[in-house]
Parts: C-alpha cells; structure tokens; sequence
C-alpha cells in the first residue's frame, strides 16, 4: 500500500509541475512542417487532410530577431484556415513570455499551439498567415506544426488530474504506514 501511495504521489507530482515536458509527447504525430513566413513574405500552405487525422493541432514557431516584448493584447500574426467547404479556423495569435527560448544564434523563438480542428471533410485545407497588429516586431520565420489524432488535454487538466493522485497517493501512504503500525504490536 505504502508503495502504491508513492508511486501515485510520484506521478501526480509529475503531471502537477511538469505539464510543458509532459503534454509536447502527448500531443499525436506531426504529419507536417511548413515555413509559412521567410524572407520578409508569407506564404500560403496547402495540404490534403484525411477525416482520420482528427482531432489535428496546430502549432506555430516564430523566430524573431528583435526586441519584441509579447503582449497577449497584441497578435504577432493573424491565421485563417479555409477549405473548400468555406472557413474553418481564424485566429489573431499572440505570444506571451513563457513561450519565449533564446536561441544560440541571437534569436528568439516562441512556440505557442494556435489551435485545433476537431472535424475534417477530406478536403485541401489552405492555412493563410498574415501581418498582426504588434509592435517594433522583427519577424525571420514562421514555421506551422500540424499534429494529427492528438489527445484533447491542455496544461490545466493535467495539473488538476496530477493533484487528485498526489491526493490519493498521500492518503494511500498514510494508510499503509498505519496498518504497518498495526502489525508491529
């Protein structure tokens, strides 16, 4: 029981305080990988989805080489993703700290999950990018990240299903420490 306890309080530890190592692997498959913005340009990227990729995540990777100061008030860049049966995801995506990584080269990159889609209709799908409203923002690349049949978890789910085992798992250790008390007399 005492072993039991532990490894729940363990694994409970683990998904309260480490959802950023925790959710990247759980998010599915990359199926796709596109520089969208290079150059000073965007670039549209088109792509065949599947009805069996779903539920398909997309993420966007910024390389910037200025002083941007991310606000979530202002967007970097805008999306719009449309197939053939009319729009399916619009979105002004704006970068907050945590997202921020300097990179050995001078440049910072932000990585932030844009969005989902939770139904396909097997059709080509164009993700369209385009200029957002923030400030003093020196844009190198832009890549896009689609991940195919990705779990719906976010950080806040795992930190709430990672205290309840902590819960459990401390109750469990307590338990089997006093019936190991019991045995001992």
């Amino acid at each position: 029981m005492r072993l039991i306890g532990l490894l729940l309080f363990a694994i409970g530890l683990a998904l309260s305080f480490l959802p950023g190592e925790i959710l990247p692997r759980l998010v599915g498959r990359e199926i796709a990988r596109a520089i969208v913005f290079d150059n000073g340009a965007f670039t549209p990227f088109e792509i065949e989805l599947d009805p069996e990729l779903t539920p398909l995540e997309f993420d966007a990777v910024m390389v910037e080489g200025g002083q941007y100061a991310p606000r979530l008030d202002q967007a970097a860049f805008t999306l719009i993703v449309n197939s053939a049966t009319g729009t399916a995801f619009t979105a002004a995506i704006a970068f907050a700290e945590r997202d921020r990584v300097s990179t050995a080269d001078g440049t910072t990159q932000y990585t932030r999950s844009i969005g989902r889609l939770s139904e396909l209709a097997g059709d080509t799908y164009i993700f369209e990018f385009g200029p957002g409203d923030a400030d003093a923002i020196d844009l190198k690349r832009i890549d896009l990240v689609l991940r195919a049949n990705a779990f719906d978890l976010n950080a806040e789910d795992l930190a709430f299903y990672g205290n309840i085992a902590m819960w459990v798992g401390a109750v469990a250790f307590f338990i089997g420490l006093r019936r190991a008390g019991r045995r001992r007399e």
